[in-house]
């Protein structure tokens, strides 16, 4: 299957495609479909000027890299969020599917960067719309238990690992801990 079919019966039938997705040996396909939506995003954010990047942040390359590098950690904290709560509450243990799901869901993502305001709204509520699908017909969920498992995993746990994140950095930094390490390394 080449990007376009799949990206348009993602768009078009996601429960259809969902059902019918094969499910074994199909993390390649779906990692490189995921790596083609979030070029295409950036290169659509880009031309219009729709990707926000703050100026401070310093990474070596030019805008597009910067932009391709925003998008890629925004998507990978809702995505990790997502599959640490299929794990938990759904999908127990198939980290795997979790993966596929969200990396199919990235079909939205060049829509949502266009320049015409209802859009991006109508694209973000979708979003979460095909991962309810996929969590659905993926795990045999019903529609309210796959809905309330996505809410929690990019509402919830996104922020918590975010907090978790930081809260790490910031101890990496203790005089105390350095000294230790200092000290065990020399």
């Amino acid at each position: 299957m080449n990007y376009f079919t799949v990206f348009t019966d993602l768009l078009l039938r996601p429960s259809e495609f969902f059902k019918k997705m094969p499910r074994e040996d199909n993390l390649f396909h779906a990692l490189i479909f995921s790596i083609v939506s979030l070029i295409i995003t950036a290169l659509i954010g880009h031309f219009f000027g729709t990707v926000y990047v703050s100026k401070y942040l310093a990474i070596p390359g030019t805008i597009f890299i910067k932009e391709t590098f925003a998008l890629f950690i925004d998507h990978l904290i809702f995505t990790a969020g997502s599959i640490v709560s299929f794990a938990l509450f759904g999908a127990r243990g198939r980290y795997k599917d979790s993966f596929i799901i969200l990396a199919y869901s990235t079909a939205v993502l060049p829509l949502e960067f266009l320049p015409v305001f209802p859009i991006d709204v109508i694209m973000s509520i979708y979003w979460v719309h095909i991962c309810i699908r996929g969590g659905q017909f993926v795990y045999d969920l019903s529609y309210w238990k796959s809905c309330q498992i996505v809410l929690l995993g990019i509402t919830v746990i996104p922020f918590l690992l975010i907090i978790l994140t930081v809260e790490l950095i910031f101890d990496l930094f203790n005089p105390k801990i350095i000294e230790f390490l200092a000290v065990l390394f020399l």
